[in-house]
């Protein structure tokens, strides 16, 4: 009971992080009855939602406090500005987009309603874009085997992958009961996540299987290749995978061009910091106009792709 007591007092109470103490009480009728109670938590954070009034206006406040503390930070550090895509911009707009994407999941997961304008979306394209523009930039500066290269990514994602869907899978089983067909276990344990069933699992396990493709591509091209001719494959790779998405998987990947574009980033990276240089003021406007098109507009985009291009294979 020392146990139960310890776990439920700790500030950062979470129901998965109180199972290990629970198993290590002596009485199994205390154990089954504190897993009883931990499913029925996870069952009610699954169902049961907050309430939350004006949820547009709520998300643009929430949009504008991390804007107005990005400001600030820049005010603080005024050499973030003075070159183009430093190691220090790339971490913290790494840093935002994981703002973004947690206030995505707010929508998604705790609220009843749910905002028009969410940026969590965007905020996973500008993770792809770092990941082709620092991958590009790493390979340029110290070239690798494709084998390498492939060896270290694969154990980079996939064992912490390996890790929390073992893990989601003994905890699912446990608290609520919930198993898997084996065909979704071992899609999923590849990182083949292009299913309903699979993605049942957990849905945002949609982005592990484009980053999986992403880099074996970037192994065959920007390696094997480099340069143009290697951009010029990932550009018509990315086109292939969208209008496969659209008509057959149907997924809602619409951040596939930005891991060939960060690559293209990283081939003209001295072009781009030379115009940067010279066209500092002009191209932060051009960026912030774009960014706020793309903001009130984004909602118009896709149905406006679903009315022009035809349907041919309709979604199940």
């Amino acid at each position: 009971m020392q146990h139960i007591w310890c776990a439920a007092s700790y500030p950062c109470f979470r129901p998965r992080v109180l199972l290990p103490c629970l198993l290590l009480c002596r009485n199994k009728g205390v154990v089954q009855n504190g897993v009883c109670v931990l499913g029925e938590l996870v069952q009610n954070f699954e169902t049961v939602k907050l309430g939350v009034g004006s949820p547009d206006a709520v998300n643009v406040a929430i949009l504008c406090l991390l804007g107005a503390s990005a400001l600030v930070s820049l005010k603080k550090s005024p050499s973030l500005g003075a070159a183009f895509l430093t190691p220090v911009q790339t971490d913290q707009i790494r840093g935002v987009a994981i703002l973004l994407v947690i206030v995505g999941h707010f929508w998604f997961h705790v609220s009843q309603q749910k905002a028009l304008l969410i940026l969590s979306g965007d905020a996973i394209a500008f993770f792809f874009l770092l990941s082709g523009f620092g991958l590009t930039m790493s390979v340029s500066a110290k070239p690798l085997s494709m084998r390498k290269f492939i060896v270290r990514r694969m154990q980079r994602v996939l064992i912490p992958y390996w890790c929390t869907t073992i893990l989601f899978l003994v905890l699912d089983a446990v608290l609520l009961g919930r198993t898997y067909p084996l065909p979704t276990i071992l899609l999923t344990l590849c990182g083949i996540n292009m299913n309903e069933a699979a993605t049942h699992l957990d849905y945002v396990r949609w982005y592990i299987t484009v980053q999986l493709l992403w880099y074996i591509l970037f192994s065959v091209t920007m390696i094997q290749l480099r340069g143009k001719r290697a951009l010029a494959l990932l550009s018509a790779f990315a086109t292939l995978i969208f209008f496969a998405d659209y008509y057959i998987t149907r997924q809602g990947w619409s951040q596939l061009f930005a891991f060939p574009a960060g690559c293209a980033c990283g081939i003209y990276y001295k072009h781009l910091s030379t115009f940067y240089e010279q066209h500092k003021r002009r191209v932060r406007a051009a960026a912030g106009i774009a960014m706020l098109w793309v903001f009130f507009s984004k909602a118009t985009l896709y149905p406006l792709a679903s009315a022009t291009l035809p349907q041919i294979v309709c979604k199940v």
